[in-house]
């Protein structure tokens, strides 16, 4: 199976590309691409730009016999993988590559064993720039800092990923075991399975936030009733709600006109949304949220009766700080490079003990 990581135009050319008896399949997203690979029967290859660095580089940290072909232009590539490994990708193209160098170097790489030397394609400025991006880390005269910080996300967020998935399946292994496990140790392994889990969440949620925010990739626009999402959304969201006693309402459902807009990124902005607010929300409190048309842009509101912010919270909320890094901070991080990439903005209004309420534009793109 081949597994394209990125937009539909890029699965086009690799189905169009690839030998006819594989099967090409697509995910724009981390956790779409993780079910596509638990439920493959054979090995696949991972094909994708630049801008699906950090996914690709979670998957094969999870997964290590997959391997890459990265299509991308020359010196960009150079900083996205200053200081980690190379051997996971089989070939780096440049990024309008032909039909018949794609292909075979999808053949190639199906062929190679995993982890083997990495074959740099037919782009000598992408090769010399990768061979010149492969020097111990951080190196001076490295790029901007905001380069830096999103490579070193992607080098701890990789180390990590594999470490914390062999803990987790020895953790798997010892509950399923035949073995009768005495109560307090089979609390304890849970427990270590849970925060196990959490935590390769979060690094994947930090490799999300380097891709969005150094790699700027495309987006898949396409007219959606918005009303129609944020329903179905909030219907998705009650199992969340319902247990913990908080009321999951819409304000209006007032139809909005079709909107051009990324689904798969909208619909992940509100579920981040909505779960903070029912996670601020006191016992049967409510949040409410709401969508509509204002003149060019579309705008969402997640409102809840939580405890509130104060101003110096609510001024750094979005910020990305150790203080927040292990809750909300991280999910807002994320919530705001994607509403930047579709052109809009993100802020909330909120008083202590008033509540608060997260809104967010979408402009027409």
């Amino acid at each position: 199976m081949l597994l394209v990581v990125g937009n539909p135009s890029l699965q086009d050319r690799v189905r169009k590309a690839a030998p006819e008896r594989y099967d090409v399949r697509r995910a724009g997203r981390l956790d779409a691409a993780r079910r596509i690979l638990d439920s493959a029967a054979a090995p696949s290859l991972l094909v994708g730009a630049s801008a699906s660095l950090g996914i690709m580089d979670s998957l094969v940290g999870g997964s290590p016999d997959l391997r890459m072909i990265v299509l991308t232009t020359d010196r960009a590539m150079a900083q996205s993988l200053r200081g980690r490994s190379l051997g996971a990708i089989a070939a780096l193209l440049p990024a309008n590559a032909s039909r018949a160098i794609l292909r075979r170097s999808i053949e190639a790489a199906l062929k190679a064993p995993a982890h083997g030397p990495a074959r740099y394609g037919t782009n000598p400025d992408a090769a010399q720039a990768v061979r010149d991006a492969d020097t111990r880390w951080p190196a001076s005269g490295g790029g901007p800092s905001l380069h830096l910080k999103t490579d070193w996300l992607r080098v701890v967020s990789h180390d990590l990923r594999t470490p914390l998935g062999i803990n987790n399946g020895f953790v798997t292994l010892l509950l399923e075991s035949q073995q009768q496990l005495p109560p307090e140790m089979r609390d304890v392994l849970e427990r270590l399975l849970r925060s196990g889990e959490w935590m390769l969440q979060f690094v994947d949620g930090m490799l999300e936030l380097a891709a969005l925010e150094h790699d700027q990739p495309s987006l898949t626009r396409a007219p959606v009733d918005a009303g129609a999402l944020l329903a179905e959304v909030v219907e998705r969201m009650q199992g969340l709600a319902q247990p913990v006693g908080v009321h999951l309402t819409m304000r209006d459902r007032t139809p909005v006109p079709p909107f051009p807009l990324d689904r798969l990124r909208i619909e992940q902005v509100l579920q981040n949304l909505l779960a903070n607010a029912i996670s601020a929300s006191p016992r049967n409190g409510t949040v409410t949220a709401s969508a509509e048309r204002q003149g060019d842009s579309l705008t969402f509101r997640i409102r809840d009766e939580g405890p509130g912010l104060s101003a110096k919270e609510a001024a750094q909320v979005f910020r990305l700080q150790p203080s927040s890094a292990s809750g909300r901070g991280l999910g807002l991080a994320i919530c705001q490079a994607i509403v930047a990439l579709h052109g809009g903005r993100i802020w909330v209004e909120s008083r202590p003990r008033h509540g608060s309420t997260f809104a967010f534009t979408v402009a027409p793109g």
